[in-house]
């Protein structure tokens, strides 16, 4: 099967296979095969307000990262892709934290579920399908 793109554009579904295994390994990379020295739990919400340039471009690459997983959660009702992404996420950050990974941070949760939920929304809408 293919992905219609418009009527002149197709992708092979090889291609689209061989592009979710590259995505889930770069993922798999960046949040547990990372060197991170320091071990501590950020319950501040208020970091999201914290407009400095490295932050600022972290939030913005963590949101677009986890729009992707959107997709496959497109079949399901809105509340439960909400319960699966805060689920999702929390574990992911409590594995960061417990193998000193990356900090527990609460911001992450925040903006890797709000990634997750804009995905489930635009992959919802538009009917793309990319398997």
């Amino acid at each position: 099967s293919y992905l219609l793109l418009n009527p002149s554009h197709r992708i092979p579904t090889f291609v689209l296979r061989l592009l979710w295994v590259i995505y889930f390994i770069v993922m798999i990379l960046l949040l547990f095969f990372r060197v991170y020295h320091d071990n501590n739990i950020n319950l501040n919400l208020l970091e999201l307000f914290n407009f400095e340039t490295t932050n600022l471009s972290q939030t913005i690459l963590n949101l677009i990262l986890f729009i992707p997983i959107g997709y496959w959660l497109k079949h399901l009702k809105i509340s439960s892709v909400l319960l699966i992404s805060l689920l999702l996420i929390t574990s992911i950050e409590l594995l960061q934290f417990v193998s000193h990974r990356g900090i527990f941070d609460v911001v992450d949760i925040l903006i890797n579920t709000i990634g997750i939920m804009i995905g489930y929304i635009i992959f919802k809408t538009v009917h793309i399908k990319l398997h």
